[in-house]
């Protein structure tokens, strides 16, 4: 055996466990902006209900001063 068909599986095992490793990343990031999307909008969903549909009166935020 040579030198170079020993080392060939060790490469292809490296590069197999790369494009598996950047999957994985890229599921995640793909995850976490689902989520941040998601949160987002069901904070503007929040206000909106309670502005609009409840129609309460904005909060009363204190005057320095007075």
């Amino acid at each position: 055996m040579s030198q170079q068909t020993v080392d060939e599986p060790a490469k292809d095992d490296c590069i197999a466990t790369f494009d598996r490793q950047q999957k994985v990343l890229s599921m995640y990031t793909d995850n976490a902006k689902t989520y941040i999307q998601v949160s987002g909008a069901a904070l503007a969903l929040t206000l909106t209900f309670t502005d609009k549909i409840l129609h309460l009166p904005p909060p009363k935020t204190s005057q320095p001063g007075g």
